[in-house]
């Protein structure tokens, strides 16, 4: 769930990319001519707003005057855009009008500039007003952090990189290896856990394991997402298993050439990211993959216990827990310093003990703050982090912590705006490659 400060947040960073993208660009001050000065004194105020805007963004949760304020700042901010746009669009009518010689397309843009003067200088005082208000509000300029790594979960995963996870791992192989699971058909365990916590990486673990690759002839890798689709699942899980495309459209003649694919085999599915807790669609998701030899196994993670619990018996549950700070210690050390000698980063170790403390076992957070902190030597943003306000929320408010909130605030403004960007589409969605580059 992404919140919705959050989006406008990153919405605001978006256009002020574009405000300094245009005012900074050579080829609009030629076109504006000898129109600069006004132009130059918007540049200013806007950076000096920017350079707070941030800290902002942050100390918004539960404090509603500075929430104001950041909306006051977006609307000059799109007034200051919009008008933008009229100027360039101005300038290449003039220019583009063959009759007009330079003289009267000089002319014509100062009479222009003149009908907006109003406005600009309108624009620029609420912006200097907004500025000067950064002393009452506590607001101080925000020290950049660098952009996180891209992290695409998939089959294969590096146990080097994994710290705290070893008895997990041999928990869940004893799992599938049992023959006292209730009830009858495929045995299915369910890795259940808060997000972040690592179900996906353990449930790479296990697939990979040896003991389990020599277990189970067929092994089978399916990221289902909240977008649960019972004809989708069992055709992707077919051609997995036959390495065909599949072109059957019914839902049953669909199940009994996977029956026929999978009879006698002993297979391992793994459904990674289940949400769905409707009980109706248990009996539809069992039928299409409950077919093979009686070892086989299916692994669900899941962040719902109601989901596992529909699938399979509390006793082929695993609760998945937090690391040790021993653990989150090792992690962050091999990410944030990138294996070189610690001594290096003498006065960053102090801080970043603090920030593993604080992130209280929880990977995802770790990995987070090591993609921002990685190889950096400037202690002022170790030191911006630690003592950040966001900690200081409800550590679930939103069902967002506030260690994995905290990371979003330091992306990059271009890194931001993409987050929202992709923020509206359904999670495990599949499109075009010209759809999310549009």
């Amino acid at each position: 769930m992404v919140l919705p400060e959050t989006l406008a947040g990153a919405c605001l960073s978006s256009s002020l990319s574009v405000l300094f993208n245009r005012l900074f660009s050579r080829a609009f001050l030629d076109l504006i001519q000898g129109n600069k000065e006004p132009l130059k004194r918007l540049k200013i105020v806007l950076l000096s707003v920017h350079a707070i805007k941030d800290d902002a963004e942050q100390k918004q949760h539960g404090n509603p005057v500075i929430r104001d304020w950041l909306h006051e700042l977006k609307e000059a901010i799109y007034e200051a855009e919009d008008l933008l746009y009229e100027i360039e669009a101005e300038a290449l009518r003039s220019q583009a009008n063959n009759s007009l010689s330079l003289k009267e397309i000089v002319t014509s843009l100062n009479a222009f500039f003149t009908a907006r003067k109003l406005q600009i200088e309108s624009i620029i005082e609420r912006l200097k007003i907004l500025a000067n208000q950064k002393d009452v509000l506590g607001l101080k300029e925000a020290v950049r952090g660098t952009s996180l790594q891209g992290i695409c979960p998939a089959p294969l995963v590096d146990e080097s990189h994994i710290f705290g996870r070893s008895l997990d791992k041999d928990a869940i192989i004893d799992l599938l290896q049992s023959e006292n699971f209730d009830g009858d058909g495929i045995s299915v365990v369910a890795i259940v856990g808060m997000g972040g916590v690592g179900k996906t990486t353990l449930a790479q673990m296990v697939y990979n394991d040896n003991r389990v690759q020599t277990q189970f002839a067929i092994r089978v890798w399916i990221s289902v997402s909240n977008n649960f689709d019972v004809f989708g699942l069992t055709k992707r899980i077919f051609e997995a298993v036959t390495s065909q495309t599949c072109i059957v459209q019914e839902l049953l003649d669909l199940q009994v050439q996977l029956k026929n694919a999978l009879r006698g085999r002993k297979f391992l599915i793994v459904l990674d990211d289940l949400w769905n807790e409707n009980y109706i669609y248990r009996d539809a998701l069992k039928t299409s993959i409950d077919f093979g030899r009686s070892e086989s196994r299916i692994i669900v993670t899941t962040r719902s216990e109601k989901a596992a619990s529909i699938l399979t018996s509390s006793s082929s549950i695993y609760q998945l827990q937090m690391i040790s700070y021993q653990h989150a210690w090792l992690l962050f050390q091999r990410h944030a310093f990138n294996n070189r000698d610690p001594s290096t980063f003498q006065h960053q170790l102090d801080f970043g003990k603090r920030i593993v403390q604080r992130c209280k076992g929880l990977p995802l957070a770790v990995k987070s703050f090591c993609g921002i902190l990685r190889n950096e030597l400037n202690i002022k943003k170790w030191e911006a982090i630690l003592n950040s306000e966001i900690w200081e929320l409800p550590e679930r408010e939103n069902n967002i912590l506030p260690s994995l909130l905290l990371s979003y605030f330091r992306l990059p403004s271009h890194i931001k705006a993409c987050f929202a960007y992709c923020s509206i589409f359904e999670q495990g969605r599949e499109m075009e490659k010209e759809q999310l580059i549009s």
